[in-house]
């Protein structure tokens, strides 16, 4: 897809006409950013369309030459940011959806290409743009992307105040549980094999999560996962394996995890894409005092996630079911069935909001004669608020909160059992 270009099909010139409207600053700041861009000084011409954002610019000019400048140096995420924002303007929607094509394209997003496409091939708009659309699906209909050589991979440093560490009910023990956090990652991915149709991914890694003073909750993990997938017709199956390995930072290993499954995914629209997927874990606990929780986890997952030029949409439905090593007392083999939505918009240039929300129920099984099972539900909701400081620097301000309610059937236990928690944390992202 060499030959496809990123076009601006509205003169410059005509676009400036329209900016006296507008403050002052702002015009000028868009002035001058078109001279920088006439002048092939992206990193310039960036720095003055931002600013006349900031000074209050609006006009659907900007978005398109910001979006463009931002693709010219490669900034694919804020390239797309400021597509979407153009979307907003009807006259405007065909080249906004060709150039998140375009976008999605250079991201080897081949799914999220095709939908953009596809809806700029239906958009009324400009016959020369319905057909540069219609050839691009045609392109990605027929080829085959040779495999990028290129490791990539991601750092991230988080630090935040963890409020219930344990996730104790504050009148069931007397323990002050909330505690400060700080969490490290390393993941570095390559394609082992094949393309991005037809292939094999590897990902290995280490996270670690260390508090002030609650060790028994710290670890260093470890990881590594290999992912095989092929395109059939309209559909990408895949199969996936993978290991963790947990080991206190005391150095004692308390958990294994292994993991083989399945997925599959398929577009049901211009704008919305359905996936399905399946995982076998194997946990072994082995430290005595858990080893209760040893055993097999079987987790479904639907997922549907609609694109629009708001953001994207995910709907998750969840079933997983254990067998866990059962003691004649207690369950630990929940059944759980889990609802989560989720929604990502583009605020400014650099800043962009997610938001979820989820709820999970787990049915206990009756082990014992005295014992009629019982029932847990988990609601949560939690935000992120991402500003892209650099092309491959990012910076975060994360919250959660999270509340549980258990209804037990064990004899001499509190019927109602609830427990509240919130982390609140900033991490420093850095991809490479």
């Amino acid at each position: 897809m060499a030959a496809w270009t990123l076009n601006i099909l509205i003169g410059l010139a005509l676009a400036v006409s329209t900016v006296h409207a507008y403050a002052a600053s702002g015009e000028q700041s868009f002035r001058s950013g078109i001279e920088a861009f006439n002048a092939k000084d992206y990193p310039a011409a960036a720095q003055y369309f931002v600013a006349a954002s900031s000074a209050g610019y609006d006009h659907p000019s900007l978005h398109q030459n910001l979006g463009s400048v931002y693709y010219r140096l490669g900034e694919y995420t804020h390239a797309a940011a400021q597509f979407e924002l153009l979307a907003r303007f009807p006259d405007y929607r065909q080249i906004a959806y060709y150039n998140l094509g375009l976008i999605a394209n250079k991201q080897h997003d081949t799914s999220g290409a095709k939908m953009w496409f596809k809806r700029a091939f239906a958009t009324p708009g400009a016959a020369a743009l319905t057909t540069l659309a219609e050839k691009a699906l045609e392109t990605l209909a027929r080829e085959v992307r040779p495999a990028s050589p290129r490791i990539v991979g991601s750092l991230s440093l988080g630090s935040g105040y963890d409020s219930n560490v344990r996730a104790l009910q504050d009148t069931l023990l007397d323990i002050n549980s909330s505690d400060y956090y700080t969490d490290f990652s390393a993941l570095a991915y390559g394609r082992a094999l094949g393309n991005v149709d037809n292939g094999m991914d590897l990902t290995v890694g280490i996270k670690a999560l260390r508090y002030g003073h609650s060790a028994d909750y710290e670890y260093l993990r470890p990881l590594a996962e290999m992912l095989a997938y092929r395109r059939v017709d309209r559909v990408d199956v895949g199969a996936l394996a993978g290991y963790d390995h947990y080991t206190g930072l005391q150095g004692h290993t308390f958990e294994t995890l292994t993991r083989l499954g399945g997925s599959a995914s398929t577009e049901l629209g211009e704008d919305s894409l359905l996936s399905v997927r399946y995982v076998w874990y194997r946990i072994d606990m082995t430290d005595a005092i858990d080893s209760m929780f040893s055993g097999d986890m079987h987790q479904t997952r639907a997922e549907f996630t609609v694109y629009s030029a708001a953001g994207r949409s995910q709907f998750r439905l969840e079933h997983e079911r254990n067998n866990r090593n059962d003691t004649p007392q207690r369950s630990y083999s929940p059944v759980r069935k889990t609802l989560r939505a989720a929604h990502e918009i583009g605020l400014l240039p650099r800043l962009r909001l997610a938001g979820a929300v989820s709820r999970r129920t787990s049915d206990y099984p009756n082990v014992g004669t005295n014992q009629e099972g019982h029932q847990d539900t988990r609601s949560s909701i939690g935000f992120e608020l991402r500003w892209q400081h650099r092309k491959n620097l990012a910076l975060s301000t994360v919250y959660d909160y999270i509340y549980n309610h258990s209804v037990a059937g064990l004899p001499n236990v509190a019927a109602n059992y609830r427990y509240q928690r919130y982390t609140l944390g900033v991490m420093a992202l850095y991809s490479f």
